[in-house]
């Protein structure tokens, strides 16, 4: 889960950092936990903070907005004033979109044939615009121009964003799935449904996290565990995809 200073937390809501302490000081936000001297906040506390300010640009004051928090003992009850539509068209992360032209795109990841560019707009990343560029995550970007920068082969980078959209399409689709059999069920009021995909916003990234960690521990292991039987063995440990079914034949070996 991402966690924030103070100062992100205030710049993923929009507002400021003064604007932040008064709401805790009104009771509207929860304290963050303390790590040494830093505050900590957390995805719950942006999906509030948020909250509290769509509340006060529709007109409520903070009074109201507390009443409603102290009554329900939870502010997911805001989403009674809100509509599912606005719910839905939230940002899910504090990633953001940035513009490029041709010259800065490629001092991030390297020289960009036309074919590769038309690739980025297949997988949806990259939006053209005449001579601009409008990169749709600037995080996915970032961690492709440092994969680039670290000597993976760009092709070979454009080939793990592929996986990983299709992959994140497909778990996406499962989530929204799950929402419309379970959640947004006949009889159900609007507001109902509405606090429930509050609620499963941030467990839906929550949960892909933690699995996606869970199995980077696992391939680790399966590795570790190899490398000590080669040991064993007497043979030099080697890092290849070996048991994963997948070796195309190219074998890095430890330095001696």
């Amino acid at each position: 889960m991402t966690e924030y200073r103070i100062d992100e937390l205030a710049a993923a809501a929009e507002t400021s950092v003064r604007n932040v302490r008064v709401y805790q000081e009104r009771g509207l936000l929860a304290p963050p936990r303390r790590v040494g001297r830093t505050g900590v906040y957390t995805e719950a506390h942006l999906a509030r903070l948020r909250l509290i300010r769509q509340m006060l640009g529709r007109g409520y004051t903070f009074a109201t907005i507390h009443e409603l928090i102290q009554a329900a003992g939870s502010g997911q009850e805001l989403a009674h004033f809100l509509d599912l539509d606005q719910v839905l068209s939230a940002p899910w992360s504090d990633d953001e979109s940035k513009q490029y032209d041709r010259t800065s795109l490629e001092a991030l990841v390297g020289p960009l044939t036309t074919e590769q560019l038309e690739r980025f707009h297949r997988l949806g990343l990259v939006e053209t615009d005449g001579d601009v560029y409008h990169v749709r995550s600037q995080r996915l970007l970032d961690v492709g121009a440092k994969l680039a920068a670290a000597g993976v082969p760009l092709s070979e980078v454009m080939d793990l964003a592929e996986m990983l959209t299709a992959v994140a399409n497909g778990v996406a689709n499962q989530f929204f799935k799950l929402f419309y059999r379970t959640v947004a069920s006949e009889g159900r009021s609007e507001s109902d449904i509405t606090e429930s995909m509050l609620v499963m916003r941030p467990l839906a990234r929550e949960a892909l996290d933690a699995a996606f960690s869970l199995a980077l521990t696992n391939e680790s292991e399966r590795l570790l565990e190899r490398r000590a039987k080669q040991a064993r063995s007497g043979v030099r440990p080697t890092l290849d995809d070996g048991a994963s079914g997948a070796d195309d034949g190219a074998t890095l070996t430890t330095p001696a």
